[in-house]
């Protein structure tokens, strides 16, 4: 509820596209955590299908089923995903970083040019998870600082890139 009150109304970059993005992510991990796999030889790729239970406890007994896993297992690693949707647009202004760059805004200054909007976001989200009110919630996302610096570089890693006009990024 906090990071939704820090969205701006400005269109596109909004809360409800933030929300979007964040039940996508939500489904996007559920599918590449699901271990079975059905391979479709006629179409030539996985498809993916409920997982059959075979009596044994054991799932998908069918001809062509592969259990197969992406590693990602891992909440902290799910959780960071998850945040990083929620929070990638929080502060935009709907002013491209090329013109905020442009215009000398006091955001490019801030953040050097480099990926303003994005940079901006986490800002904000980082920010307001060091709260007090969010302390329990740190924790829970590492208890110690090792942990907690891991997440951040998740975190920033994934917001990072969604700045598309970055040439580095681009590379």
């Amino acid at each position: 509820a906090e990071i939704g009150k820090l969205y701006k109304v400005v269109g596109f970059h909004s809360f409800e596209h933030a929300s979007h993005v964040t039940m996508s992510m939500n489904k996007l991990l559920s599918m590449v955590s699901d271990t079975h796999h059905h391979v479709n030889s006629t179409l030539n790729h996985r498809s993916f299908h409920p997982r059959e239970n075979d009596g044994d406890g054991h799932h998908c007994g069918s001809p062509g089923c592969v259990a197969q896993s992406y590693g990602i297992h891992d909440p902290r690693i799910k959780f960071a995903m998850f945040f990083s949707a929620l929070i990638h647009d929080v502060g935009h202004t709907a002013v491209p970083n090329s013109v905020l760059v442009e215009e000398e805004d006091e955001l490019a200054i801030l953040h050097n040019d480099v990926s303003v909007a994005e940079q901006n976001s986490l800002n904000i989200a980082f920010s307001l998870l060091h709260a007090p009110q969010f302390a329990r919630l740190k924790h829970c996302i590492g208890p110690n600082p090792t942990q907690r610096k891991l997440f951040r570089k998740r975190v920033i890693a994934s917001v990072m890139v969604t700045d598309i006009s970055d040439q580095e990024r681009i590379q």
